[in-house]
């Protein structure tokens, strides 16, 4: 899949990003703009909660929105290289919609995959998400 993006130089043009976890591999590009994203296993002795709760100052209120939290914060840290800050994480914490544009033009995508792994892409700019699927 990612050999039809390359150019030849043999990168795909624009930014990409990429994470697993366990069986799972996530990659995502954009011709323009920065992108992160992350993929994590719904661990069932993970302290998720306690992990969003150390990254946002507030513990999150359920599993869902910690791994919310979690995902983003790794996303977010990819696509800026930077800190996602403790007042936006909270406010991921909130979303109910798996598809949100923030006030300041980011774009947020939390999936979940099967019952096992939650995805987060996060991206800014003008484009949409579109998934291709796996050869």
């Amino acid at each position: 899949m990612l050999a039809d993006l390359r150019r030849e130089g043999g990168q795909p043009d624009g930014a990409s990003s990429k994470a697993h976890a366990r069986t799972a591999v996530a990659v995502a590009v954009t011709p323009t703009g920065r992108i992160g994203i992350d993929i994590e296993y719904r661990a069932p002795d993970r302290p998720v909660r306690d992990i969003a709760r150390l990254l946002m100052n507030e513990t999150p209120a359920d599993d869902a929105a910690a791994y919310r939290v979690f995902t983003f914060h790794e996303a977010w840290f990819k696509a800026f290289g930077e800190m996602a800050g403790a007042e936006r994480l909270r406010a991921v914490a909130g979303l109910d919609a798996p598809l949100h544009r923030m006030a300041d033009g980011v774009n947020v995508l939390h999936e979940a995959i099967n019952a096992d792994f939650i995805l987060t892409l996060v991206w800014d700019g003008a484009v949409d998400a579109v998934r291709l699927a796996a050869d």
